[in-house]
């Protein structure tokens, strides 16, 4: 019950501010600020719908018996093995990868397993571009999907340069490196997740072209530009002598990674 009047709450917001649903005509006369908080306030409406279709569907499956997954701590059952959506990791994500694995998240499953696991080349972007098609062919879907990987890519890339610093430095640059990842995080996903939403090319080019395709052009100068740098935990794999470490998670972590 408690998912079925949280769709409604969502359905209702959608259906209030309806008239956001799409980012263009473009008001020219917007500081970046502005445009910001105006797209982000679209992208938001376009999300609204699936929050509502999402929650719908995991609040029937649970009511017809599915998705129960066990007891937590309190003795209290859990029904999430249904769910499709994490709505808050969605919205407070500092990075990309957390945003988009909460996303689809049984359908984000299926293609790790059956696209990132087994293709040698770039299996980040291979995802993505693997979903684009498994949605359709508009062009809106390949750019917005290819855009978003390039995107998750380097985004990695930059946070084990970046994260290091920044969290071992105080609380004060801790939380303001935390809210800059965050404002990026959501810009960035805005930009890619709008361009999937516009579907025709057209539409797509003027609306990039009003960014001067900043967010496109700047993760393909930091993964041709910035140097790799092993992660922490692929470091932890290996020992002194570079050999990889035994265990079960040497392997996962990795993946993660």
């Amino acid at each position: 019950m408690s998912k079925f009047l949280v769709s409604v709450f969502f359905c209702a917001i959608y259906y209030v501010l309806i008239d956001y649903n799409s980012p263009l005509p473009i008001d020219s006369s917007m500081n970046i600020i502005l445009q910001l908080l105006y797209f982000s306030l679209v992208s938001f409406v376009v999300r609204c719908r699936f929050y509502f279709v999402f929650l719908l569907n995991d609040s029937i499956s649970n009511a017809a018996g599915l998705g129960f997954e066990g007891y937590d701590e309190q003795n209290r059952p859990k029904w999430g093995l249904a769910s499709n959506i994490d709505i808050l990791s969605i919205e407070l994500s500092m990075n990309a990868r957390n945003s988009l694995n909460s996303w689809n998240i049984t359908s984000s499953r299926w293609i790790r397993r059956v696209v990132y696991e087994r293709v040698s080349w770039s299996p980040t972007l291979a995802s993505f571009l693997f979903s684009a098609w498994w949605h359709g062919f508009y062009p809106g879907y390949y750019l917005g999907f290819f855009t978003a990987g390039l995107g998750l890519m380097a985004s990695k890339k930059m946070r084990r340069w970046c994260n290091p610093f920044f969290t071992s430095h105080g609380p004060v640059l801790k939380w303001t490196y935390h809210v800059a990842t965050w404002v990026l995080t959501q810009a960035y996903m805005t930009y890619s997740c709008l361009a999937v939403s516009l579907v025709w090319f057209p539409a797509v080019w003027t609306f990039w072209s009003h960014h001067y395709f900043v967010p496109t052009v700047a993760p393909l100068l930091v993964l041709l530009l910035v140097p790799s740098r092993q992660s922490q935990r692929h470091k932890d794999s290996h020992d002194v002598n570079g050999d990889v470490k035994s265990g079960p998670s040497s392997d996962s972590n990795t993946k993660q990674d």
